[in-house]
Formats: C-alpha cells, structure tokens, sequence
C-alpha cells in the first residue's frame, strides 16, 4: 500500500514537473518569436532577421549563436543548420544597428544596448533546454565570453568562439576612432558591389562600440584583463588565424593556452588563407555577388571537432 501510494505521488510530481517546464518553453518561444517579429519591417532583407530553429518541446540543449560585426545570423547559417540538426533547439539574434532600414541607426545604440539585448535572449533561452551552448564570431564571441565572465545565474555547458573580439589591432582602434570623428562609413570607401553586404550602412561608429565593449568586459589594463580571463570557467573551444586582421590573434593563443584542461584552440597558419571574416562561413553562408566570397574549406573537419568536443554527449532524440 505505501508503495503504491509512493508511486502515485511520484506521478503526480512527475507530472507538476514536466506541466510546468513545458509551460516556461512555451512561454519563452512565444515571447522569442515576438521579439523576431518586432524587427521585421525594420530590417533591409528580412533573410537577415533573427533566426529561431525550435522542436516541439523542451530539448536537452540550446545553442545561442551570435554573430559578428556588420554580420548577421545568415553568415552563421551553417552553424546554425548544424546545431540544430544535432538536436538542439537553436537562437541566433540579431544585435541592434545591424541591417536596419535606417542608415543612422549604429549611431543610436551603445555596447550596453547588445549586452542587454544578449541577457533577454539567455534568459529565455534557458527555458527552451537543459544545457546553453554559446557560439559566437568575432563581436559575439566577446559577447559570449561577456556573458560567462559576468552572468553567474546560468550556466553555460560550452563555447565555440570564432576570432572572438577580445583584443582589436590597433590599427583597427585607430581607424575606427578615427572614421567615427569625421562620420565616415566603411562601405563609402570601398568599390560598390549588387550585393546585400554592401547595401547595409557600416559606419566606423561601430567599431568603437566594439572597443568600448573589449574595455568594459576587460578593463584596460593587463591585470583587469588577466582576472576577467581567470573568471571563464567553461569549456572554451578557440578557433583563430594567424591572418586575422581584426583580432589580435596572439591574444587569442595567449587565453587559450592559459588553461589547457578546460580550453581547446584551433589556430589556421598563415598558408591557410583564412580571415577574420570568413572563418565561421560554409558554402552555404555565401551570399552571391558578395564582397566576402570566400568560406573555410576545412568547414566539415571543424565540424567534427566541435562535435568532439561539446557533442561528445548525445543530444539527439
């Protein structure tokens, strides 16, 4: 009799359980599809709008994929595709300034404006799976790493970073300071290309978010920097090039090495001919008549490396 009565409460707690976690999912997914829906009519090519790839239910996992500078979750879509297809449910956003009708639009946010927007999509999506998987390039690989440094209430089971934006050239510093004092727009400099890329305003305004982020999230000097590096305490997975023009690739080695048991790197030599900008891009992320037409060729075997090293555990149905 006590263990039939043992069993019913076991039901019925199961039940609660299971009622009230499906609850939080569908209240997340409903209020990620209305923060998707609120960008649309904003947007220049709704293909560029944020991306919500999500089964019926709550899953084990869910990959938060942020992308970078200039970019959108488009020139992440192999990743997305790929996550998705192991079984995890999938939130790439779009950070604010990006792809906007409006040509002034970088110019009206800050670096808090992203950091907010990254802490609305966590939250949410932490209702959607049991473990978060951040992926990010460039800007949203600092983004992520913003977001396990600083975030102590989740959780994070890995990272995937992609060149993540923690030490800019200093060239980079300089000429985005610089464009940003007298107004100039990246774009305005270069040759006009019919491709979507190009018809998106990319003011050097921008870049100095991206500084002012690095400098917020590490301080500014080697011993604020060196105690946010000593915060990560999940399983990083770097991948970097040597060709990087943008990022500060010795620094990226330099993270990566300081704790070996708990960060593995990837780092392309220069014979490689990879970028800042084309390291997280498949064959599926070119966008014709591009000005970026190139992609990494090593695309399925950093697939497979990845799988070995956050996949490991099966997150299929």
């Amino acid at each position: 009799m006590i263990v039939r009565i043992a069993s019913i409460l076991l039901y019925l707690l199961c039940s609660y359980v299971q009622a009230n976690t499906d609850e939080h999912f569908l209240a997340a997914k409903h209020q990620l599809e209305s923060l998707q829906r609120a960008h649309e009519d904003q947007l220049l090519f709704s293909s560029r709008n944020m991306q919500l790839k999500l089964y019926n239910g709550h899953r084990p996992c869910v990959a938060v994929v942020i992308h970078g500078l200039y970019q959108s979750p488009k020139d992440m879509q192999g990743l997305i595709n790929y996550f998705f297809n192991e079984g995890c449910h999938v939130v790439a956003p779009l950070l604010a300034g990006h792809w906007r009708r409006d040509q002034e639009a970088f110019y009206k946010i800050s670096s808090v404006t992203w950091r907010t927007e990254i802490n609305e999509i966590l939250n949410l999506s932490q209702h959607l799976g049991n473990e978060i998987i951040l992926v990010g390039h460039s800007t949203g690989g600092l983004l992520a790493l913003d977001q396990i440094i600083n975030k102590k209430q989740l959780k994070f089971s890995h990272a995937i970073l992609f060149a993540p934006a923690i030490k800019l050239q200093q060239s980079v510093i300089l000429s985005s300071k610089f464009g940003a004092f007298f107004g100039l727009v990246q774009n305005s400099l270069t040759p006009k290309t019919n491709s979507e890329y190009d018809k998106q305003a990319r003011p050097a305004v921008a870049g100095v978010l991206v500084q002012n982020l690095i400098e917020s999230v590490f301080g500014t000097s080697d011993d604020t920097r060196n105690a946010a590096y000593a915060k990560i305490k999940t399983p990083v997975f770097f991948i970097s090039t040597e060709n990087d023009q943008t990022v500060r690739h010795d620094e990226i080695m330099k993270l990566a090495s300081s704790n070996p048991r708990l960060f593995k790197i990837l780092s392309y030599s220069k014979d490689k001919a990879l970028f800042h900008d084309n390291i997280q891009r498949s064959v599926i992320d070119v966008e014709p008549n591009s000005p970026i037409e190139w992609t990494n060729p090593y695309f399925s075997d950093l697939l497979l490396q990845i799988s070995g090293f956050v996949l490991s555990k099966n997150f299929s149905p």
